[in-house]
């Protein structure tokens, strides 16, 4: 779910206008906000990754708990889905290569009975082993940490470059141009930076802008934002929307 925070910066881009300054406050806000929950969140998609998936396609009307008032019928049902997934979990264990295998599955499944957490279960080192190929098997193939990261610190600041290079466009070749947008509350350095260079593309300002600040190299950036844009919707279907 989005922040506050998020939904009011995002609006930027539509057609009401909001004040620089407080533009580039949330902008900043946001971005304070990823750098410090970015660890967190990917610790969290790693996890999913790893541990997302349950053994058994889910049947929700199956695998309720068996109530009294239940029919006969399908508490017999219920009963015979229990000794089907018990079959094949053994199946499952027996069939593994070795026993750190057999620990992530049984890690997988109690996840999903509702028992206990992966981390919670497995020994340490499993733990990290079970998340590093889940990493390298199912989410670098498409993009990696580094390029989400590159992509949010783009996307927290492209509300602020968008209204600003349409303010731009307004303007056109007016006299005093610069003055007058830093009189809307624009930063000098923002201004500059796409007046001087011409940009005419609001992510590439963002990325101009974020070596500015000591984030990385512009074109870096500015390749890993358009992985992800790539990648974005085998991403959005594979990992949760914490990222």
């Amino acid at each position: 779910m989005k922040s506050r925070q998020e939904k009011s910066a995002a609006s930027a881009s539509a057609t009401i206008r909001i004040d620089p300054g407080e533009l580039e406050a949330q902008c900043e806000a946001q971005e304070r906000e990823l750098e410090l929950t970015f660890q967190q969140k990917r610790q969290a998609v790693l996890e999913f990754l790893a541990f997302g998936t349950p053994l058994f396609d889910p049947n929700p009307g199956l695998d309720a708990a068996i109530r009294k008032e239940d029919p006969l019928e399908l508490k017999i049902d219920k009963l015979r889905r229990r000794a089907d997934k018990y079959e094949s979990l053994i199946q499952l264990l027996k069939n593994a290569k070795d026993n750190e295998v057999r620990l992530v599955i049984l890690a997988i499944w109690l996840k999903h009975e509702g028992i206990c957490g992966p981390r919670e279960f497995l020994p340490p080192a499993v733990y990290r082993r079970a998340l590093q190929i889940a990493r390298q098997a199912r989410l670098e193939a498409d993009v990696s940490f580094t390029d989400l990261l590159h992509s949010r610190r783009v996307r927290a600041w492209l509300p602020y470059f968008e209204q600003l290079l349409s303010e731009v466009r307004e303007l056109k070749s007016a006299p005093r141009a610069r003055q007058k947008l830093e009189g809307l509350g624009y930063k000098r350095e923002t201004i500059e930076l796409v007046l001087g260079v011409r940009k005419r593309s609001a992510v590439s300002a963002c990325c101009e802008w974020l070596e500015c600040q000591g984030k990385g190299q512009a074109r870096t950036i500015e390749n890993a934002y358009s992985r992800y844009r790539t990648a974005a919707q085998s991403v959005t279907n594979t990992v949760p929307s914490a990222l």
